[in-house]
């Protein structure tokens, strides 16, 4: 589904906040291994919304976000396979029926409560 990466397309591809050159905050103070190693070795659920397919809410167009995938689900799924593939994280992957971009929708679902708060 993706191809070789054009850096050419989206020359800031890799600056903060969506790579990890330029970095502010807290995250400024750890090395790139360092946040790394955090994305693989913490307890992760993404919620993926199964309809979140189109650009609407503040959709980002730029090159830099297109270059991650044509829709919020499949930046979703491309950063999940990213951690998978090239890092060895085992995250927990769910898309939530029926919900697109919209955190209620997410959040209410029978789905994922019991998924992220189990008893």
């Amino acid at each position: 589904m993706y191809g070789p990466f054009d850096a050419t397309k989206a020359p800031n591809y890799n600056r903060w906040p969506a790579g990890l050159e330029g970095r502010s905050g807290y995250t400024a103070g750890m090395t790139d291994d360092q946040l790394k190693r955090h994305l693989v070795e913490r307890r992760t659920t993404y919620l993926l919304g199964q309809v979140d397919v189109l650009p609407l809410g503040g959709f980002d167009s730029s090159p830099n976000a297109m270059a991650q995938g044509p829709t919020r689900r499949a930046r979703g799924e491309a950063f999940v396979k990213y951690l998978t593939d090239s890092l060895g994280a085992k995250p927990t992957v769910m898309i939530v029926p029926e919900c697109g971009h919209n955190d209620r929708c997410m959040f209410t679902t029978d789905v994922v409560l019991p998924a992220i708060f189990p008893r």
